[in-house]
């Protein structure tokens, strides 16, 4: 495979996700009063991807950060180690949260 095309598939992906994001933002500001996004933050498996973040946050020109959901939950450290569950943590967030919600409920 051409390193160039794969490079030149990736570039046109961003754009499209930077575009999407941005419309994103001119809808919320259309629904909060005109209200601007002042952060981003990433979850799921796209926020592995390397410096995603320092891409969107030079890009959209905001801070964003990945979210660790583990980071304010207390585990066994025998069981889990902290390294892998920093790792995978975005890709949980959603389960963790409604997982939450359930305990919260009983």
């Amino acid at each position: 495979v051409d390193k160039s095309l794969v490079d030149q598939v990736i570039k046109k992906s961003m754009e499209d996700l930077v575009e999407e994001i941005i419309h994103s933002f001119e809808y919320y500001a259309s629904q909060r009063e005109g209200r601007p996004v002042k952060k981003v933050v990433l979850s799921g498996g796209t926020a592995q991807l390397r410096n995603i973040d320092k891409f969107l946050s030079q890009e959209l020109g905001l801070p964003v950060e990945t979210i660790s959901p583990f980071t304010k939950i207390t585990y066994e450290s025998k069981k889990f180690q902290s390294d892998y569950l920093a790792r995978v943590g975005p890709m949980f967030t959603v389960a963790l949260g409604f997982a939450l919600q359930e305990v919260k409920q009983i």
